[in-house]
């Protein structure tokens, strides 16, 4: 019964996402721009935790400006809806990312040079440790 209520949810998400046209192409955001669609405010229902979209992030997504604005967003633990692919068969119940672990996430992108790929579902999440290796990154590559 729970399995089937399960997959009834994820059918009605999906039809509901799909209208409300959530299923939209990643070119369209910056990474500042896509941390703002999925912050959870006061407007926004309370009982989604999740953003469906397609997992294409073009190449080099993340620029060095973007990382600017990044920096000081890596340890806000401010709420946010997770990533759920278009493809995922998962439902997350009531586990939620945040800001810190987007801006972690789209730095290492940059950090690392290489091409987002949240998957079928992600869940980021800011810790001390990223924060850490990132602003002692962040302030030899500036020096650069």
């Amino acid at each position: 019964m729970k399995i089937r209520y399960v997959y009834l949810l994820l059918i009605v998400s999906c039809i509901a996402n799909a209208q409300q046209k959530k299923f939209e192409n990643l070119d369209q955001y910056n990474p500042l721009s896509f941390i703002e669609a999925v912050i959870i405010s006061e407007s926004k229902d309370k009982s989604q935790v999740f953003y469906t979209m397609h997992d294409k992030f073009s190449e080099n997504w993340v620029t060095y400006k973007d990382v600017e604005k990044l920096i000081p967003l890596i340890s806000s633990e401010k709420k946010c809806l997770n990533f759920m692919n278009v493809y995922s068969s998962y439902i997350p119940a009531d586990d939620y990312s945040n800001v810190g672990g987007y801006a972690i996430l789209f730095i290492n992108s940059f950090r690392t040079k290489s091409k987002i790929k949240m998957g079928l579902y992600n869940c980021p999440k800011t810790n001390k440790k990223a924060v850490n290796e990132i602003l002692i990154w962040w302030k030899k590559y500036k020096k650069k």
